[in-house]
């Protein structure tokens, strides 16, 4: 009993290895990281993608804009002195027209110069964010690596010094502690303390605490543990 007790509390210090390995801080900060970057570059697609829209609609305007502007010119370059009064009153309603058009093109070319404006800001936050998300990533990265270097040699000489153990156990005890520790019943094995198991520290029926006798064990009815004495 004493050479498979030994073996778990090895078997136990080889699980909190890994566990500390699996949960080192560092890989929280990894991945929230890389969310960070996966994130600014979606939202960079989408800020190239509204930015070509926002110059886009700034071309239009702007060419509309000249367009109306060339037709100002040419209306206002006319000889008056050759028109009658219609048409005098014709060519100003038409400048008047083509003057309140200009200025609406002018008030949206300004919107979108603004909008321009932002997009330029927003996406430079979102470029510093994503660097800087990177920068931490491969910091964190580093600091993970270094320590799982100093965590995955004690890993490998307990994986071997209990490789070493199991042709020193009998051989039906450590199937059946395979067996329940693969079923999620881990530490197996629980030491009778107060009358109660070790592990779960439910009471041992006073009817039942005779069986523990020399080496004998019995399964705790709670946690299903075997327990020994």
């Amino acid at each position: 009993m004493n050479k498979i007790i030994e073996y778990q509390s090895m078997d136990l210090e080889l699980e909190r290895l890994n566990k500390q390995k699996d949960n080192l801080e560092e890989l929280k900060v990894i991945d929230k990281m890389r969310n960070v970057v996966k994130e600014a570059q979606g939202k960079s697609i989408k800020m190239e993608n509204d930015a070509k829209s926002l110059l886009d609609e700034y071309n239009q305007l702007k060419a509309k804009y000249e367009k109306q502007h060339k037709e100002i010119q040419r209306l206002t370059n006319l000889d008056v002195n050759s028109m009658d009064k219609s048409q005098i009153y014709d060519t100003l309603t038409k400048i008047n027209s083509i003057s309140s058009e200009i200025f609406m093109i002018e008030r949206n070319l300004n919107i979108i110069i603004n909008k321009i404006g932002r997009a330029l800001k927003d996406f430079e936050t979102n470029k510093n964010q994503a660097v800087m998300a990177r920068n931490k990533h491969k910091e964190a990265k580093d600091q993970y690596s270094a320590k799982v270097a100093q965590i995955e040699p004690k890993i490998a000489k307990l994986q071997e010094e209990l490789k070493a153990k199991e042709k020193e156990l009998d051989q039906t005890l450590f199937a059946k502690y395979k067996t329940m520790k693969n079923d999620g019943i881990f530490p197996v094995f629980a030491k009778l303390t107060n009358d109660a198991c070790g592990y779960c520290r439910i009471e041992v029926p006073k009817n039942k605490l005779d069986n523990l006798k020399g080496n004998n064990t019995i399964i705790c009815e709670h946690c299903r543990r075997i327990i020994y004495r």
